[in-house]
């Protein structure tokens, strides 16, 4: 069975849900909508560095657990902000399909 202790939750994450708005001159415009603010354990999985065009780019990779939020649930479009940067959600997991932890897979593109 999958436990983690309470103490591992020590970084505190924002999950984000884009969506599409319509300003005053009926333009539509994507917004950022706070689901929910979490506490997770977060593991560095892989960095690498990419050649993009002419420039090189850099790519984080990070696995992190959270307690699920059963009243909204999160979807690989949602967006996870952590230490001031937003990663996109390549992956989501019911772990042990329980409904107790979440798992996500992250990454960051710069």
């Amino acid at each position: 069975m999958f436990t983690i202790n309470s103490s591992e939750f020590r970084h505190p994450i924002k999950i984000y849900r884009p969506t599409i708005v319509k300003d005053e001159d009926n333009i539509p415009s994507k917004e950022l909508k706070l689901l929910f603010t979490t506490r997770a354990k977060v593991l560095n999985i892989r960095g690498d560095e990419l050649q993009k065009g002419k420039g090189t780019a850099y790519k984080q990779e990070k696995r992190l657990y959270f307690r699920t939020v059963r009243s909204t649930p999160v979807e690989q479009a949602d967006i996870v902000e952590f230490n001031n940067k937003q990663y996109n959600i390549t992956f989501v997991n019911d772990v042990e399909e329980l409904g107790r932890y979440t798992e996500i897979k992250m990454e960051l593109v710069e």
